[in-house]
């Protein structure tokens, strides 16, 4: 494969967080289904570096058995303040500079991703809706030190998990809460085909798994294209063998990784027993 990169360039870390500020400070909506804009941008600079990989990425990905899977996920977007236009169903960006993750155990896709990103790099965030698009800058690109995996964590969610439950005892197909029977069933079966796309092997079997919510699932629909779906955002604990723990950590819990959806990060317990996001 050939890179826009020097492939001396070795990433050792496979998180990022990149700074991002508005470029047209006029232009301060973004709706709340910016996420399909921001995957485009993601397959758009992958394919900009590499033209095969990025059209192997979005229309085939990596398999485990007959599923296509992407192995990467991005994070909301992060700005200090904002404010809801209620008449417009949009936010407000009152500051200009904000912030979004990006992750994947994926060298290729960390080389073509992160490795065409640079300060003053402009992307748009199309607002179809709005009919107009914002425009942001990248202002920095910083690598996110890996955490300390253990087979116990506390995780918070920085993007919301969606997890799908297809037709199965004559039941419809819908998006289901972490209050589901099948909630923890599903959100194992999605981690063990990541693993299987990301390593080739299965995991098998497996010693022990469990995810318990920590606070109350705060529901969010959202639209990718013309589709609603909806996740849910929620501190939890994971039991898993680290090597899963990994997994969830680099490639996201639920569907719809490469949409911005099902990215984690580590959480802490106060003493005053208050659950807050790794600062």
């Amino acid at each position: 494969m050939t890179y826009a990169i020097e492939k001396s360039i070795i990433f050792v870390c496979m998180r990022y967080e990149i700074g991002i500020t508005l470029r047209d400070k006029s232009n301060r909506l973004l709706t709340f289904d910016y996420k399909y804009a921001m995957s485009s941008f993601v397959y758009r600079t992958i394919t900009n570096v590499n033209p095969r990989y990025g059209v192997f990425l979005h229309d085939s990905g990596f398999h485990e058995n007959r599923n296509g899977i992407k192995l990467f996920v991005f994070s909301d977007l992060f700005f200090q303040r904002t404010t809801i236009t209620q008449e417009r169903d949009a936010l407000y960006l009152v500051e200009d500079s904000g912030k979004f993750y990006f992750s994947s155990p994926v060298q290729d896709i960390i080389d073509c991703f992160i490795g065409n990103l640079f300060p003053g790099k402009v992307f748009f965030v199309n607002q179809k809706r709005l009919n107009f698009q914002t425009e942001f800058v990248i202002t920095s690109i910083k690598p996110v030190p890996e955490p300390a995996f253990s087979s116990e964590m506390t995780f918070s969610t920085v993007s919301p998990i969606i997890i799908n439950h297809d037709e199965r005892d004559g039941l419809p197909n819908t998006y289901i809460s972490p209050s589901h029977t099948y909630y923890v069933d599903l959100v194992l079966s999605n981690l063990l085909k990541k693993y299987k796309a990301t390593t080739g092997f299965d995991y098998f079997p497996v010693p022990y798994f469990s995810l318990t919510p920590l606070t109350e699932p705060k529901s969010r629909l959202s639209a990718v294209k013309d589709t609603r779906i909806r996740g849910f955002h929620f501190t939890f604990k994971l039991k898993a063998p680290i090597e899963l723990m990994k997994i969830a950590y680099d490639c996201g819990i639920g569907i719809s990784n490469s949409m911005g959806f099902g990215m984690i990060e580590p959480a802490f317990i106060k003493k005053t027993g208050d659950i807050s996001q790794t600062p």
